[in-house]
């Protein structure tokens, strides 16, 4: 089927979720809106190192146990566009299946594409809050002075 063809060669990602993901599902990602999912073509996009490594942390497999951890048992995956659309912005944008005490592994990470909003669950702890603002002003001053230069690099460059 050519959906499984899809899935099975991925050309998209959504970084920060750390998943790899088809064109159909990108274009969903994309309207979620990057206080969810920051989406990238795989051999299109420059990558950061940081980037790729919130890729290589999560990958698939661990964010289907995290985000899909409480689907009904006889779950049949949605077909048309509306319903996948549904399931998505329910996965990831409501957390409907996700296992509320676990922990996602995920890393809110300091980058070129958008900074996280400061209410983000993830940025509660004042001491990461710390962290990040440090981690931002040495970049920023880094890059007044010339010495801070960030080489993108492409993911399929990237093994995984």
């Amino acid at each position: 089927r050519e959906e499984r063809n899809q899935v099975s060669s991925p050309r998209w990602a959504s970084w920060n979720l750390g998943v790899f993901i088809c064109i159909r599902c990108a274009g969903i990602h994309r309207n979620l809106g990057v206080h969810i999912s920051r989406v990238k073509s795989v051999n299109l996009d420059q990558w950061t190192p940081e980037q790729i490594q919130c890729m290589q942390d999560m990958g698939n497999t661990k964010a289907r146990h995290f985000y899909e951890a409480n689907l009904p048992e006889h779950f049949r995956r949605p077909q048309t566009d509306q319903a996948v659309e549904f399931f998505i912005r329910d996965k990831y944008e409501k957390k409907k299946y996700v296992d509320k005490n676990a922990n996602s592994g995920i890393t809110i990470t300091t980058s070129d594409v958008a900074a996280p909003l400061p209410s983000s669950p993830s940025l509660s702890n004042t001491a990461e809050k710390s962290k990040l603002e440090r981690e931002k002003d040495r970049r920023k001053d880094e890059k007044k002075r010339g010495k801070y230069q960030e080489k993108p690099i492409t993911l399929e460059k990237v093994k995984m």
